[in-house]
């Protein structure tokens, strides 16, 4: 496994190329080498987010966004990940718009990807308590991207599930909460990720990312949680 950082955790930092750049930076100065990508500033071109990305040593895991946005604008979202060297799209949210019509537009959207560019799923909290395992069951080939938060959220067993899913699984978010339930920095919260981390090994993921979507001091806190999560890779890989 690997480790990296959702960089969507830095998204008001990421409204010009100078802060987009300062955000690689910091990637590099922590020894992170990959990234999600999520939420860059659209006036910045995909060609300048592949050109800080190679110039930085930073490797695209892929784009993520919410169904709305991806399935509206689906070139976008497949033009910045072939151009960065990505290897996903994933599509978080599908209770909000039901099951049928998500999986429609699933499947529209994968007509027209390239061949090389897989699709995942992201379940916010209301999928995992009413539509994950219908989505999943329906398209063998989904992968799916896990968000640690989310599910803790939603009151999930998080090796339990994990473990479900072996084999689909190429992308684990570590996104924290502390006990008044606001986001924090990965491993100073309430959510047990040991057991997770470990479920992770066992269950053919790739890379484990900290995520963090508010904060006060984001190259602190992100750091922190980076830290946190490279450590816990390092004991359970």
């Amino acid at each position: 496994m690997k480790t990296g950082i959702q960089i969507s955790s830095f998204k008001p930092l990421m409204t010009t190329r100078e802060g987009l750049n300062a955000v690689l930076d910091f990637y590099v100065r922590i020894g992170c080498r990959y990234a999600q990508l999520q939420w860059i500033d659209k006036s910045i071109e995909g060609e300048e987010v592949a050109r800080q990305l190679d110039a930085h040593g930073i490797y695209s895991l892929g784009t993520q966004d919410k169904s709305p946005f991806v399935f509206e604008e689906p070139k976008a979202y497949i033009d910045l990940c072939a151009c960065t060297k990505g290897g996903d799209i994933c599509v978080s949210g599908a209770q909000s718009m039901g099951v049928d019509a998500f999986l429609r537009k699933l499947d529209a959207l994968e007509e027209i990807c390239p061949q090389g560019i897989t699709l995942s799923f992201h379940p916010l909290k209301a999928d995992f308590e009413t539509v994950l395992n219908t989505v999943m069951a329906a398209r063998p080939r989904l992968r799916l991207t896990l968000d640690l938060c989310q599910a803790h959220d939603a009151g999930e067993n998080l090796p339990k599930l994990i473990k479900l899913y072996t084999g689909r699984i190429d992308i684990v978010h570590f996104k924290d909460r502390d006990a008044n339930g606001d986001l924090c920095a990965v491993g100073e919260g309430v959510i047990d990720f040991e057991r997770a981390a470990e479920a992770c090994a066992g269950s053919g993921v790739k890379y484990l990312l900290a995520e963090q979507e508010t904060w006060q001091n984001a190259y602190e806190e992100l750091g922190k949680g980076f830290e946190f999560v490279s450590r816990l890779n390092a004991k359970y890989s």
